[in-house]
């Protein structure tokens, strides 16, 4: 028979004792930034240790997100530019920015970072592929209107289901949970810009 305990650990205590006994050790825990799951041994396997972001609901029961390891999810690097649509920026950058890669655009307030987004964007739905643009402080409505009072319409694109918005609250997501969504978006519609 298979066996499953339950321990609380006393004040300061570990349960150091019992995990030598078990084949397996799950340490769960709770902070400010919400729960997590450990898999601290679990004896003939390769589990994925380390703590892992997890969540209870009433819907869905127990979630668990685990942590996405760079060298477990093989991509495909094809030295192809990802063109912005915007010819002078493209220029400047050799064609675009070279797919597969993770490019950063940085600076302060107000300077176009989401406007340089939502042009790699568009150019990208305009091909036909599908793109991805989370955003964590504005919403769709703003994005969608912005982008338009800059030349850059979406909205066509978004009715087609070529281009996705989605506002995301940072603080109610772990990164690990956000992680699992941006994953699932690129291998459930073969996204190919985020």
């Amino acid at each position: 028979a298979t066996t499953l305990f339950t321990s609380q650990p006393s004040s300061g205590g570990t349960d150091e004792t019992l995990a030598y006994l078990c084949d397996g050790s799950i340490s769960l825990s709770r902070s400010d930034w919400g729960r997590s799951v450990r898999i601290e041994k679990f004896r003939g396997s390769d589990s994925q240790t380390g703590s892992h972001a997890m969540r209870i609901d009433g819907g869905h029961g127990m979630r668990v997100f685990p942590r996405l390891v760079p060298d477990s999810h093989h991509r495909e690097f094809t030295i192809e530019p990802l063109s912005s649509g915007i010819d002078d920026l493209d220029a400047l950058l050799g064609g675009g920015i070279e797919r597969g890669s993770i490019t950063l655009v940085s600076g302060p307030s107000g300077v176009g970072k989401s406007t340089t987004g939502a042009a790699f964007a568009r150019a990208t739905a305009e091909r036909g592929e599908r793109a991805a643009v989370y955003l964590f402080e504005e919403s769709k409505r703003s994005f969608r209107h912005r982008s338009e009072s800059v030349g850059i319409p979406i909205d066509d694109l978004v009715d087609s289901g070529n281009l996705r918005v989605d506002a995301v609250e940072p603080l109610s997501l772990s990164t690990d949970e956000f992680a699992q969504r941006v994953r699932a978006e690129v291998e459930a519609n073969d996204t190919k810009f985020v």
